[in-house]
């Protein structure tokens, strides 16, 4: 008979790194800025605009953080009763505090729903696919400090592509932050106790 031999090749995925949120800063009288409040949206996806454009003042308003459910009157007909489904982009100017200069900075999302990706000033900073966790991306290399810079985050969460079960947008608070050019970026430990469960090893990194 024949014999049909399969090759998987399986990438293993990095595990992914969320910055600890900095007490102080030396230098810095304000590490975490909050950039929750008014931004803009629309109902069209990142991809068919041009990221770095801020000429989106026309746009809805909407209070960050919120649920795109709560707009379907705003964003268009709904699926259901209960479903929206879509992509849509979220815009704002962020100024970036000029003590920030020397400094590593960083965008830090508390929950995005939906797969997130983060662009500033026209410049891809990160994406995100993983609903409700935190997640961070590096914006030194995009931004100015004392300057400031065009934010876009673009969401997707079609039904096909992402769950069934939207609930969605920008649902938690998001964060400029600043940390030094060294810093800590996380700590993992791992406890292995031997085969009486009596002593065990604790292993920090």
């Amino acid at each position: 008979g024949m014999v049909i031999t399969m090759v998987i090749e399986y990438k293993k995925q990095e595990m992914p790194v969320i910055l600890p949120v900095p007490e102080s800063v030396g230098g810095v009288n304000q590490p975490m800025v909050c950039l929750s409040g008014v931004w803009k949206f629309r109902r069209t996806p990142l991809e068919e605009m041009d990221p770095a454009s801020s000429d989106f003042t026309d746009w809805l308003d909407i209070n960050i953080p919120d649920d795109m459910t709560c707009h379907r009157n705003l964003v268009g007909e709904r699926e259901s009763k209960y479903v929206y489904v879509g992509k849509y982009t979220f815009k704002r100017i962020i100024e970036v505090p000029k003590e920030y200069e020397g400094k590593r900075i960083f965008l830090r999302f508390e929950g995005t729903n939906g797969f997130a990706e983060a662009w500033v000033n026209g410049k891809l900073a990160g994406r995100h696919y993983n609903a409700f966790l935190t997640w961070n991306c590096e914006i030194t290399d995009f931004v100015t400090p004392g300057e400031p810079a065009v934010l876009a985050v673009g969401i997707d969460e079609r039904s096909d592509r992402v769950s069934t079960f939207n609930h969605g947008g920008i649902v938690h608070d998001v964060y400029l932050m600043a940390v030094p050019k060294a810093y800590v970026s996380r700590l993992h430990v791992d406890t292995f106790f031997d085969d009486a469960y009596r002593a065990a090893t604790m292993k920090i990194r």
